[in-house]
């Protein structure tokens, strides 16, 4: 396949990974592909070598494999591209002129959907741990979502309605928001409150 790509002028295949590492001393590779199981390494590995020892040679993993442990690690390896076995043509040469030519990233789309959707729930996680709310605060918020009153939820957990109405500023501040209607949404968003 990559021998009928018009551009491509040298074609090599390694049994191990350090035959290619001694020949990457006389040959200066653009591209690799790689497959995560190998006779006796493992591809996610020998990516994440490639890409400290040199940024400039792309690398595209080449799988069967859909597991979301999988595309990760190859993304958190600074793997350039990510590929299904069995793939078309087509492909392949897109996955190729985007990251060779355009020094872009290509995920197969399932790929890209894992990746996305774990950087989603890292930043949920980090809205979570930057706000830093208390559990008196997380507490009121619930009852605030909940349509209570201050008076009712100073009745309800035995405080005054001034003590409701600071903890409720507190919760707008360390929020970053200013109405009653956004601590609602903040908490939805976060897992804190459901709707339902």
């Amino acid at each position: 396949m990559l021998e009928k790509l018009d551009y491509v002028k040298l074609v090599q295949g390694f049994a191990t990974s350090k035959a290619f590492f001694e020949e990457t001393k006389r040959t200066d590779f653009d591209l690799v592909l790689l497959d995560i199981e190998l006779k006796d390494e493992n591809g996610l590995d020998i990516c994440k070598i490639i890409k400290q020892e040199n940024k400039n040679i792309k690398v595209i993993i080449e799988s069967l494999h859909e597991s979301p442990n999988f595309i990760l690690h190859a993304y958190e390896n600074n793997a350039d591209g990510y590929i299904f076995k069995g793939g078309n043509y087509a492909e392949l040469k897109n996955a190729i002129d985007k990251i060779v030519f355009h020094n872009e990233k290509y995920f197969t789309p399932v790929a890209l959907k894992i990746i996305f959707n774990k950087q989603e729930s890292d930043k949920l996680g980090n809205s979570r741990s930057k706000t830093e709310l208390t559990e008196r605060e997380i507490e009121i918020m619930k009852l605030i979502c909940g349509g209570k009153s201050d008076k009712r939820i100073a009745k309800t957990l035995y405080i005054s309605e001034m003590t409701v109405a600071t903890h409720r500023r507190n919760i707008l501040k360390k929020i970053n928001c200013h109405k009653s209607i956004d601590i609602l949404n903040f908490a939805i968003k976060n897992g804190f409150y459901s709707s339902k």
